[in-house]
């Protein structure tokens, strides 16, 4: 069995034993999306990148990546129009401002991604291109 797998079923028998145990359906729910949410950077660290990916690897990828452009440019809308909302009645340009350019940030963050530098924007857009070309995205 896969490591993969392996994490994938634990996590399943977790989830299993905490519906048993009389824990809420919503509850288990919202702890297996908090859990995948959290296995997405485990999982693509754990890929080979000089070999083909495999086509769940492409799946998850996409599945990914999209989740990850709606979740940004969500809330890049709102934060754009919680600044300019703020910013044009005057109540505090600063934090209108502020509060814009966090929405900027979330777009790029969507759109684009983050490298693994966290601390260095330069790898961001290398790691999107390689990206693209490994999972064959036209976006």
């Amino acid at each position: 069995m896969r490591t993969t797998e392996f994490v994938a079923f634990v996590g399943l028998a977790g989830l299993l034993f905490l519906y048993k145990q009389g824990v809420s359906s919503g509850t288990v729910t919202a702890v297996a999306v908090i859990a995948a949410l959290a296995a997405i950077p485990w999982y693509f660290g754990t890929r080979n990148r000089s070999t083909e990916p495999s086509r769940s690897e492409r799946f998850f990828a996409t599945l990914w990546v999209w989740f990850r452009r709606v979740v940004g440019v969500c809330a890049g809308v709102i934060f754009l129009w919680a600044g300019w909302g703020i910013a044009h009645s005057r109540a505090n340009l600063f934090a209108g401002i502020t509060i814009a350019s966090l929405g900027l940030f979330c777009f790029y963050i969507g759109i684009v991604g983050q490298g693994r530098n966290r601390a260095d924007w330069r790898d961001d857009l290398a790691l999107h291109q390689s990206n693209k070309q490994r999972y064959k995205w036209w976006l």
